[in-house]
């Protein structure tokens, strides 16, 4: 199996289910049970300065990532994963920092929802991702149209990421997304991309709405690179 390198802490808790999420399709799809039955994993945990909100110290993050990137490499791994939507505006960079791939989550997403024929879908994320139009931008390639948030929304999307940052969850952040969710849904969208790795922390469950958790899809693209598997020849799709 390939070493897997992981750059991490954007935020940490997501980080965390990340991993956690590639254990457990170890043990659904190839029955891990002993520690050899795992691939090899270097997770590479950043303090980065705030990207929720806007990208204040844009050369402090950009050069952080980088230098994780550079450290994963000389750890001899074969190709990098990054937790996070946000950040993956430097993905041009990194890719051209080191010489093994770098999964964007972005793109990931945009083809896993191309592949199920999704037509219109409602996109929540931090607001530097929404103001960047990282998922318009990969999305329009594939047809695919989305249903923006309005300014009011975004404000409390951010409000919920911080709390759900800082370890606070509460049913009332629920029913907001819930809400959001409902009214993109009413304007054409035909599923609700989780565009931010912390919104599947609260562990949405309405089987009215279908939420794409983006960390999942990561996941399943990781696992297939390191297994060297095609992802059409290993789908989760139901479980997403």
């Amino acid at each position: 199996m390939k070493t897997i390198g992981i750059i991490g802490g954007m935020g940490p808790e997501a980080t965390a289910r990340f991993y956690m999420e590639i254990i457990r399709l170890f043990q659904r799809k190839y029955a891990a049970t002993n520690d050899s039955d795992y691939p090899k994993m270097f997770i590479c945990n950043l303090p980065i300065p705030d990207v929720l909100y806007d990208l204040e110290n844009e050369v402090g993050v950009r050069e952080m990532l980088l230098t994780a990137a550079r450290k994963l490499e000389s750890c001899s791994c074969e190709f990098i994963a990054i937790p996070c939507n946000s950040v993956q505006v430097f993905i041009k960079d990194l890719r051209s920092s080191v010489g093994i791939p770098v999964i964007n989550i972005v793109e990931e997403t945009a083809r896993f929802l191309k592949d199920r024929n999704f037509a219109k879908v409602g996109i929540m994320g931090t607001e530097t991702t929404v103001r960047s139009r990282l998922y318009e931008q990969a999305l329009e390639p594939f047809g695919i149209s989305s249903v923006p948030v309005t300014t009011l929304e975004q404000k409390d999307i951010s409000g919920i990421i911080e709390s759900t940052m800082a370890g606070r969850r509460s049913m009332a952040d629920v029913e907001i997304i819930a809400s959001i969710a409902k009214r993109m849904c009413t304007e054409g969208a035909q599923c609700i991309v989780l565009g931010c790795t912390e919104l599947p922390l609260l562990d949405l469950c309405m089987p009215e709405i279908q939420f794409i958790d983006t960390i999942k899809v990561l996941a399943q693209v990781t696992v297939n690179r390191a297994t060297e598997y095609q992802s059409k020849g290993f789908n989760l799709g139901s479980q997403l």
